[in-house]
C-alpha cells in the first residue's frame, strides 16, 4: 500500500542534495585533497551527481565531481617514461623533478645532437 507519492521523494531528495552542496566549504575540501592527494584544484569544478547511501551503517551524501588538475610528464630522449605528477607534488627537489637542482648536469656536458 503506497503511502506517498515517489516523485515527492525524489524531489525532496533532490532539494536536500543541491542545498548540501551549495553549502560545502571548498576551503577545507581543497585543504584535503591536497594533503591527501598532493594536488590542487583548479576553479573549474563541475557538480555529476549526489546521492544519500548507507556508507559503516549510517545514513551518509555521495556527492560526484568532475575536476581539472595541472598534470607534469616527464620522460627522457628515448620517449621512456620518468615520472608523472602535478607541477605542486614534484616540489622535493630530489633531481627527478625537472627543476634545476644540484645534481642536475649544466648545458656543456649534454649531448644535444639530434
Amino acid at each position: 500500500m503506497k503511502i506517498t507519492d515517489a516523485k515527492n521523494i525524489k524531489e525532496s531528495e533532490k532539494e536536500l542534495i543541491d542545498t548540501i552542496t551549495g553549502d560545502l566549504n571548498w576551503d577545507s575540501i581543497e585543504e584535503i585533497i591536497k594533503n591527501k592527494h598532493q594536488i590542487e584544484l583548479e576553479d573549474d569544478i563541475e557538480y555529476q551527481k549526489g546521492d544519500i547511501i548507507v556508507h559503516k551503517n549510517e545514513i551518509a551524501y555521495k556527492l560526484d565531481f568532475k575536476i581539472r588538475v595541472s598534470l607534469s610528464v616527464l620522460f627522457n630522449r628515448q620517449g621512456e617514461c620518468i615520472d608523472i605528477g602535478t607541477p605542486h607534488s614534484d616540489d622535493s627537489n630530489d633531481g627527478s623533478s625537472g627543476k634545476a637542482s644540484n645534481t642536475d648536469l649544466s648545458a656543456d656536458d649534454l649531448d644535444l645532437s639530434i
